[in-house]
């Protein structure tokens, strides 16, 4: 989700696809940051240095994980009311990677065990993309 002044706009599909991927492939240990639209692994080997100097702190990241998770809850909503096969087959690919996502949450919140704030925002997060399932 992007925005612009005070206006929020929903984020493209294809971001949210993508961030998704990038959610499901976290391993322990890796750091995330990000941009304007997209997650990335911080493979610097100085990652405080560079964290530090672009402004991201786990916080941030993890309400941009937020916004990801609900830009994809509001895309279930639009295809699951239409009935195209372009539509159904995004609405299951979307569903799909959201469960996916959950694997490298789970190993996010192994890497920040020791951070009980961003831990508990993460189960957070799990919790808001099982409720998804649940109606």
């Amino acid at each position: 989700m992007m925005t612009c002044g005070r206006l929020v706009v929903l984020a493209s599909l294809d971001d949210v696809f993508r961030n998704l991927e990038i959610l499901s492939n976290v391993e322990i240990g890796d750091k995330l940051v990000h941009d304007d639209r997209f997650l990335h692994k911080d493979a610097s080997y100085l990652q405080a240095i560079t964290r530090t100097f672009m402004k991201m702190s786990r916080w941030k990241t993890v309400q941009f994980i937020k916004n990801v998770v609900d830009n994809a809850n509001k895309y279930l909503l639009i295809l699951s009311k239409s009935t195209d096969d372009a539509s159904t087959m995004n609405h299951l690919r979307l569903i799909t990677d959201l469960k996916h996502s959950i694997v490298g949450l789970t190993k996010m919140k192994q890497t920040y065990s020791a951070d009980k704030e961003i831990h508990i925002e993460i189960d957070i997060v799990i919790r808001d993309i099982n409720k998804l399932f649940e109606k």
